[in-house]
Parts: structure tokens; C-alpha cells; sequence
């Protein structure tokens, strides 16, 4: 097998375990896990070997027709691990949303982006202890705000530490640009969406400025896992 041909190999056993990480689907899962580690013990791929590779991938959320909040949750995350994230709408107005970025940092952002939905959840519940009635719009709101927060909160950590690299002669590397020139020369143009914030809660903004963008996230070798 030649050079070129390896890596297409590596990158298709790449999206596997990316799509075996990202369902929440048990079957689903291994399936997608065993066809990796089928490839692997077949063309003799270490693990070592693949998480070595830097090659970017897109991977799409499993999340149906994605409301408001998710798409402002997926970016926040998105944004802190150097993804791009697209959102795309289809006939009919159904959403997905798209990520782009090396394996490793998706794998990143689907544990980190499972430990911000539970404290979502948390937050959420204390906000409706707190209250005598709470609808669905009430909760809609909370949402979209919680995920606005977290947006605010990623973009001044971002802007914290571009100010900290040129106070100190450092130079920040534009993860986010390499993952959108690669997923232009694969998958087309991108366009500008059009998607407007709704009425969201303050209340739900400042839960999401609170949010622990690490919390129940450890580091283990090369991999985040949940804690």
C-alpha cells in the first residue's frame, strides 16, 4: 500500500471511531468500533500510528433537526477546541450541524460537549426549583441563554489568550482557519448563514458564564475522557 493510500485509510478509520464516539446508540457504536479495529488489524495501523496523524475530518453531530441553543452550545465548544463548526439547513428546514478538525480534538469535543449539556441540565433544574411555573418557552430561553453565556465566555478566553501571546511575542496558530480551508477544498464554499438569536433568558446567560468548560474532564494519555 502506498503513502496515499495509507492515509485515506487512516482518515476513513479516523471517522469510524469519531462516529463510534459521537452515537449514543450502544449498537451503533460498536459497530462502527469493531470496522475500525477490523481496518487496523487488517493493514497492521497502530493506534499510536493514527493519533500521530493530523489529518482533518468531518464529522456530523447526532442531533435531529438541532434547536437555537444547540447550534450556540456546538459552536461555543466547537470554538474552544479550534473547530469549525457548520450549521447546515436542508429542504424542508431540517438542521445539522457539521464539525471539522483533527480526530483528536473532535474526540475532545464530544466529551467536553457532553460535560456542558449535563450542567446545562443542572442549571436548568435549579432555575425551575426556583420558580412556581416555568413552560416551554421559559425553558427555551433559559437554553438559548445558557448557550449564549458559554459563547461569551469561550470568545474572552479566546481573546485573553491572543492578548497574552502578543504581550509575550508568541504566535497563536489559526486552528479554526486551517479546518476551513480544508473543508472548502472538500466539500465546497462555505456560506454565510442567516440564523437570528431568539429571546433568550439573562438568567440562562449567567449560568452559562459559570459554565466549567473542563468540568468531569481529565486528561489520559493523548485522550480526554470523562472522569
Amino acid at each position: 500500500m502506498d503513502t496515499e493510500a495509507r492515509k485515506k485509510l487512516i482518515d476513513k478509520i479516523q471517522k469510524l471511531m469519531a462516529m463510534a464516539e459521537g452515537t449514543t446508540f450502544t449498537e451503533e457504536a460498536k459497530a462502527h468500533r469493531a470496522k475500525a479495529e477490523e481496518l487496523m488489524a487488517k493493514h497492521a495501523i497502530e493506534l499510536q500510528e493514527m493519533r500521530k496523524k493530523s489529518e482533518y475530518i468531518t464529522w456530523d453531530m447526532d442531533v435531529e433537526d438541532p434547536e437555537s441553543y444547540e447550534l450556540y452550545m456546538a459552536n461555543a465548544v466547537a470554538k474552544f477546541n479550534g473547530l469549525l463548526c457548520v450549521h447546515y439547513t436542508y429542504v424542508g428546514r431540517y438542521k445539522t450541524i457539521k464539525l471539522c478538525g483533527t480526530y483528536s480534538d473532535i474526540t475532545a469535543f464530544q466529551y467536553m460537549h457532553d460535560s456542558v449539556e449535563r450542567q446545562l441540565g443542572t442549571a436548568l433544574c435549579k432555575e425551575m426549583e426556583s420558580r412556581r411555573y416555568m413552560g416551554t418557552r421559559d425553558k427555551a430561553q433559559f437554553m438559548l441563554g445558557f448557550a449564549i453565556g458559554l459563547n461569551n465566555k469561550v470568545d474572552a478566553l479566546i481573546r485573553g489568550r491572543n492578548n497574552y501571546a502578543q504581550a509575550n511575542a508568541l504566535m497563536v496558530i489559526d486552528e479554526i482557519q486551517q479546518a476551513r480551508n480544508f473543508y472548502q477544498q472538500t466539500e465546497g464554499k462555505l456560506r454565510n448563514g442567516n440564523n437570528k438569536c431568539g429571546i433568550y433568558d439573562p438568567k440562562g446567560v449567567k449560568a452559562g458564564l459559570e459554565a466549567n468548560l473542563n468540568k468531569g474532564v481529565t486528561k489520559r494519555g493523548e485522550m480526554l475522557q470523562i472522569a
